[in-house]
């Protein structure tokens, strides 16, 4: 995470993993509940650091043909689960 995120954000400094930057109308991040500035802290039970761990997590679940993925996310106040559907 850049110090330009966590200022923006204003997250603790040892906070890691990917930010939701946007959230785009009618999509799966959207209708799961993504929100803007949540951090995404898990994939199933698995941790990720960075947004290319995070692609390639989801794109593994795909090639397996799972529809859906859990995925932990937390904000600056709360933190919980969401369910994305998965593109096929």
């Amino acid at each position: 995470m850049t110090d330009e995120l966590q200022a923006r954000f204003h997250f603790k400094s040892e906070t890691t993993g990917p930010v939701v930057t946007v959230v785009a109308d009618n999509t799966a991040a959207n209708q799961a509940g993504l929100r803007h500035g949540d951090v995404i802290k898990k994939v199933l039970m698995d941790d990720v650091y960075s947004r290319a761990e995070l692609e390639q997590r989801l794109q593994e679940m795909q090639q397996r043909g799972q529809r859906n993925a859990a995925l932990y996310v937390g904000g600056v106040n709360d933190a919980r689960w969401l369910t994305i559907a998965l593109r096929l």
